[in-house]
Order: structure tokens, then sequence, then C-alpha cells
């Protein structure tokens, strides 16, 4: 066995529900979705990298009491999910704007703190960036 075989996708797909777990469907019938990049990726291994360099940072100025606000704590999960999100569907919309065009405003809204779970969740499961994944 080559072990190269089994490199998993940079991307995956991540069908999102509504709050009560139902299918969030578009204007157009169809599912929500976003394009995420995986733990394997670039672009993932990047937006750690800096989540990381900002924690030290934070560190190095308060010292041993370096815990973030809540605030804080938002906009360093919508910063991961922002760079790790290719793309939304093009069946919504966010105020009016392509869902695409405000990735970062819709993770930093805690009122839709939900769809953020959801990607957060998918993007840490190897398994839904392999070949065989059905991409939920």
């Amino acid at each position: 066995m080559d072990l190269l075989d089994l490199e998993v996708d940079e991307t995956s797909t991540v069908e999102l529900d509504d709050v009560f777990e139902q299918p969030l469907m578009g204007d157009d019938g169809k599912q929500i979705t976003a394009v995420v990049y995986g733990p394997g990726s670039k672009q993932y291994q990047r937006a750690k990298t800096s989540q990381s360099n900002r924690y030290l940072r934070r560190l190095a100025k308060k010292g041993s009491n370096a815990e973030a606000t809540s605030e804080e704590r938002i906009a360093e999960d919508a910063n991961l999910l922002t760079a790790c999100t290719l793309s939304f569907s093009s069946n919504f919309t966010y105020g009016g704007k392509p869902a695409s065009e405000c990735i970062a405003e819709i993770y930093r809204n805690p009122k839709l703190g939900y769809l953020g779970e959801q990607v957060a969740k998918h993007i840490a499961e190897w398994s839904n960036f392999t070949k065989e994944s059905t991409n939920s």
C-alpha cells in the first residue's frame, strides 16, 4: 500500500442546518452549503499558525493571565473559520449581499453562531476530507 493513496482532500462541502437541526434551505429550495478547507490544507495550517501566534503575543503582553475575553474568543473563532471557508453557496444572502462576500461577518455574528459551530465541527473531522466522505 502507498500512503500517498490515503491523502485527504483539501476541501469538503458542509451542508448547513438551521438552529433546529433541520436542513437550511436557500432561495432556490436547495440546502445551503459551505466549501471549507480541511486540516490537511495549507490554508488551514496558515490559519492555525496565525491563531497560535496571536495567542503567544497575547501571552507575552499579558503574562500568565492571558485568558481571552468573550469578544476576543468570537473574533479568534471567526478568523479561523473565515480563513478556512472558500465559499458559501449562492442561494442565500447576508444583509442583501451574496453570502460569499460576507463570510467574516457571518461568523462574527453571535446570533448565527450555530452556523460557525457546524463548520468548525466539520473541519475538525479528518474523515470529512476523504474521497469516501459523503460531505455532510
